[in-house]
């Protein structure tokens, strides 16, 4: 048996293989209430992927802080390089994110992208900076929208690893919407077809964006790697934009639903809803998950339990917290890897 483990209400052992070939689309959509069992399922399928599969963990609030150490990822907490990556396109969204937007019509948009792709034509070098200093020609002060968020950018190329970890809230709101343009970047620059991207409730910062967020899920999906959104409900997508709510729903067959008020959507049954009602939580033994296939060829109320390890690695409880990171920092000297030395 392969894949990552579950059971079911008999305590029958069940393996779902995410990257098994008879999956076309592998995109993952996590609902539930908050502290529902929403981050513990998403650590337990990054923790079976990671050894195979590189991954792009972008957190709000620090539940995958731990995994991240554990597999020696990268935690970025300091500057980004926009010049890290050369996309046109993604440039562009990168400035939008940062820009008034009412400054900048279809037109003005189009003239944006044109003068990017013109700079990068001749640049060699590695400085956003310079870029600004380009725009102003035809954007007169664009580089004073800036001046928020010019201390969190550099010019140095950026650290790139096969886990790179993003806690949001480390972060100034301002800059928020600009990092994860940046960080969905650099998750479609891993030159890896089976690669994992977790999306955890940042969907508030992406007003404006809709079509280019749209865009990358449908990327994904395509390109047969692996993108796990993360909400409360459905409502934080359906309050932010109709076309973003449907083509995360859309791009993604497998969806996991913890309790959670009634759910009022055509892809969602009564069914579905009775099941979600029928979950069972006990902290510290095992939570439940319905689960359902985008074609709903396969419907299942899952049962999570997690090894002592797991345990270690995907509860957040601040007391439990302070003794894992004492120990950590205690004992850290004595192994080999972080690895190792939290598995003693």
């Amino acid at each position: 048996d392969s894949g990552i483990s579950f059971y079911d209400q008999g305590f029958f052992e069940i393996f779902l293989d995410i990257f098994d070939r008879k999956f076309k689309n592998r995109n993952i959509l996590v609902t539930g209430s908050t502290g529902g069992g929403k981050s513990v399922l998403v650590n337990k399928i990054v923790h079976t992927l990671l050894p195979e599969h590189p991954a792009v963990i972008l957190d709000k609030g620090g539940s995958f802080q731990k995994l991240c150490l554990y597999h020696d990822g990268y935690n970025l907490e300091g500057k980004i390089n926009p010049l890290d990556f050369k996309c046109p396109y993604y440039l562009r969204e990168f400035i939008l994110s940062v820009v008034d937007k009412a400054d900048f019509n279809k037109l003005r948009s189009a003239q944006l992208l044109k003068e990017i792709k013109d700079f990068l034509l001749s640049y060699q070098g590695n400085s956003f900076f310079d870029l600004l200093e380009y725009l102003e020609d035809s954007f007169l002060n664009i580089s004073l929208y800036f001046e928020d968020i010019k201390d969190f950018l550099t010019s140095d190329v950026s650290l790139k690893k096969d886990l790179l970890y993003v806690n949001i809230e480390n972060f100034p709101k301002t800059q928020v919407a600009s990092l994860i343009i940046y960080v969905l970047e650099y998750y479609k620059n891993i030159k890896v077809a089976q690669k994992v991207l977790v999306f955890d409730e940042a969907w508030s910062f992406l007003a404006g964006h809709e079509e280019y967020i749209d865009e990358k899920f449908r990327e994904i999906r395509k390109s047969g790697a692996l993108a796990i959104a993360i909400a409360q409900g459905f409502k934080d997508f359906s309050n932010l934009n109709g076309q973003l709510y449907t083509s995360l729903t859309n791009n993604s067959y497998f969806k996991f639903f913890f309790s959670q008020d009634h759910i009022d959507d055509h892809d969602v049954s009564d069914f579905d809803n009775q099941k979600i009602k029928e979950l069972e939580y006990e902290k510290g033994s095992y939570s439940d998950c319905y689960f359902k296939t985008q074609d709903a060829k396969l419907k299942k109320i899952l049962r999570i339990f997690l090894a002592p390890l797991e345990y270690e690695l995907f509860h957040t409880e601040e007391d439990q917290n302070e003794l894992f990171y004492k120990f950590y920092s205690d004992n850290r000297g004595y192994f080999l890897s972080n690895a190792k030395t939290i598995d003693s």
